[in-house]
């Protein structure tokens, strides 16, 4: 089966920002596997692991610059 990547971006109670990728494969449940997260803020399909994790590290970067960066991935 092909892949889909995945890039969330959560925000958490206390204005914290954090991005990263994860991997669905296709046939699954999108629905499902989007909600498994709280405080998402934005949920960008990629074609290739490469463009998510490129896209997860430039959200996290600016993150960091304006001091709204959370420190870990949301559980």
């Amino acid at each position: 089966m092909k892949m889909i990547f995945v890039v969330y971006q959560v925000e958490f109670e206390n204005g914290k920002y954090y991005a990263f990728y994860d991997e669905i494969k296709t046939g699954e449940n999108l629905h499902s596997f989007v909600g498994k997260f709280h405080g998402e803020k934005v949920c960008h399909l990629c074609e290739s692991r490469k463009q998510a994790i490129e896209l997860a590290a430039s959200w996290n970067e600016t993150f960091k610059k304006n001091g709204t960066y959370a420190l870990e991935k949301p559980a």
